[in-house]
């Protein structure tokens, strides 16, 4: 991160200072302990992250402010950044307006999105043997992490977590619509079994035909017509009990009728009338002759009318009885074949409603089947998502290939640093650290060759600690500006770097430095008095004395 300009208020020993930073070139910050030389760095890190370089909250506990009113404002690449004593923050991004944010929390989170992690920035940008712990001295985990914050993978978390946030959701979907196709592939299976089992009636055979559904209307409907046959012969039954009725009485008149004319004929016969007494005449005898034949004729056919009638009424009778037996028989036939309709009815009814039933059921089914499967490939999208953006995935083989850059970056500048003759140091970093039971962990170890015997890195000398540190943080330093716009390292901090080194370090470490000057301002803060080689060197010459900075 290049910075501009930095103003302090009241900030450390700081009553009042603005400094203007060049873009490259070494600018040699001199003074005394506690002059207020680290107050710089201290600025940046209050004035971003509002903690100190040791990762301390920036309250007045710490005694970082001189009242109240106390500011530190920085102006960066692209941003502006002022903070107070009350830890209040107001940023703007350049050409822009101040953006307001519902609380500090926010404003803060905003910020540190532009500018980056603190601990990338202390370990990147700033080189203190008394503020800032080094990439060397960190844990292995720790290293992980800053490399990941420095290569940008950390965005891979806020990718990781909506990936497996949406794929719990879905997974839970899933499992849901799996639970779902469950209760509906019983619900099937039980409405197809109750479908089965539905009571089917036994078969009824009407003159040796099965009767159905189809043709039980016709069958009861022969076998209703012995009712109307039973109706019909009784009508026909009275009819002629009616008629041999009348037949029996018009006998019994025409009888009446001839006993009469018997009577009236033989009193003729006897030679006086019967009735009135007077004497019979040849002609009267004769009418009444003709008379006593016609009675004789009507009676006859009287006679056979009644016999007639007679049959008729018998053959009435007869067919009554046969029509009612008709109907007996068919009576029972007839109950049979409708309480056999009834329940075929019944069951063909309920096996309609259990196929719709089991039509609905199944189209649920189907729609929760196709769920499953569209759930199931989201899932396993998902889930081939969360593997690439996990640890183990993407960001994993990009921190390895960076790490091979960061080794061989560092190595070279080892080489630079190295001490004359056969005197050698080399870093080997790997993307594991090995168990002390065996096996591995994902974290990033470091192994140093050519000094502290195998040791590692606290077993060597101060000097080759010293060198260790500066080229790591030359390697980081080259990898950050990688990643900013213009290629730039920025501004970096060296703070009392040369301590523990000798003539010849201290002359190894100003040739990189001159050199890193080239593309990246360099802030070498020392207490030496005089350094003649780098006030040549140096674009811009601060002197600090009580929290006064002098230019010279």
């Amino acid at each position: 991160m290049r910075i501009n300009a930095i103003e302090m208020r009241n900030f450390m020993s700081h009553a009042h200072t603005r400094l203007n930073f060049p873009a490259r070139g070494i600018v040699l910050l001199q003074g005394s302990n506690g002059s207020g030389k680290s107050a710089i760095s201290e600025a940046l890190s209050v004035a971003f992250w509002n903690k100190t370089l040791r990762g301390q909250g920036a309250g007045r506990g710490l005694s970082l402010w001189a009242g109240e009113k106390g500011s530190v404002e920085i102006q960066a690449a692209g941003l502006s950044v002022i903070r107070t004593a009350r830890g209040k923050l107001v940023w703007a991004r350049e050409g822009a307006e101040p953006v307001k944010f519902e609380n500090g929390r926010k404003a803060q989170e905003a910020l540190e999105t532009a500018v980056g992690e603190h601990d990338v920035w202390s370990r990147v940008s700033v080189f203190s043997s008394q503020d800032a712990s080094p990439f060397s001295t960190a844990t292995d985990s720790e290293r992980k992490r800053l490399l990941e914050s420095l290569l940008g993978l950390s965005a891979f978390d806020a990718a990781s977590d909506a990936c497996r946030k949406d794929l719990r959701a879905s997974a839970a979907l899933l499992e849901a619509a799996r639970a779902e196709v469950s209760v509906l592939e019983e619900r099937v299976q039980g409405l197809e079994e109750r479908s089965q089992a539905a009571p089917i009636p036994e078969p009824v055979w009407y003159k040796g035909k099965e009767v159905t559904l189809e043709t039980a209307p016709a069958v009861v409907a022969r076998l209703q017509k012995p009712w109307a046959a039973v109706s019909e012969a009784s009508r026909r039954k009275g009819a002629a009990e009616s008629a041999h009725e009348g037949a029996t009485m018009a006998y019994a008149r025409a009888e009446q009728a001839l006993a009469a004319a018997e009577a009236h004929l033989a009193g003729a016969r006897r030679g006086r009338c019967s009735v009135c007494g007077e004497p019979t005449t040849p002609s009267k005898l004769k009418a009444l002759a003709e008379a006593h034949r016609s009675a004789q004729e009507a009676l006859q056919r009287q006679e056979a009318l009644r016999s007639e009638l007679a049959s008729a009424y018998a053959e009435a009778r007869e067919a009554l009885e046969t029509a009612r037996a008709a109907r007996e028989t068919a009576s029972g036939v007839l109950a049979q074949v409708k309480a056999w309709k009834q329940a075929a009815e019944a069951v063909a009814a309920q096996r309609t409603t259990l196929a719709e039933r089991l039509e609905d059921a199944q189209e649920e089914l189907d729609a929760a089947r196709l769920r499953v499967l569209t759930e199931g490939e989201i899932v396993a999208e998902l889930e081939a998502a969360d593997r690439v953006l996990s640890v183990g995935g993407v960001r994993s083989h990009i921190l390895h290939r960076a790490l091979g850059g960061i080794e061989a970056v560092a190595n070279v500048w080892l080489a630079r640093l190295a001490a004359l003759g056969d005197y050698a140091l080399r870093l080997s970093l790997k993307p594991y650290t090995e168990k002390a039971r065996g096996g591995v962990k994902d974290a990033i170890s470091m192994e140093v060759y050519g000094a502290g015997n195998g040791q590692g890195y606290r077993a060597t000398s101060g000097g080759e600690r010293r060198r260790i540190d500066v080229a790591l943080m030359l390697a980081l330093a080259e990898i950050a500006a990688a990643r900013q716009p213009d290629k730039s390292a920025g501004t970096l901090f060296f703070d009392e770097c040369f301590d523990t080194l000798d003539a010849e370090g201290r002359e190894a470490v100003l040739e990189v430095l001159e050199e890193m000057a080239e593309q990246c301002c360099i802030v070498l803060i020392t207490h030496v008095a005089s350094w003649p080689r780098v006030e040549a060197q140096a674009v811009a010459h601060w002197r600090v004395e009580g929290g006064k900075v002098s230019v010279s």
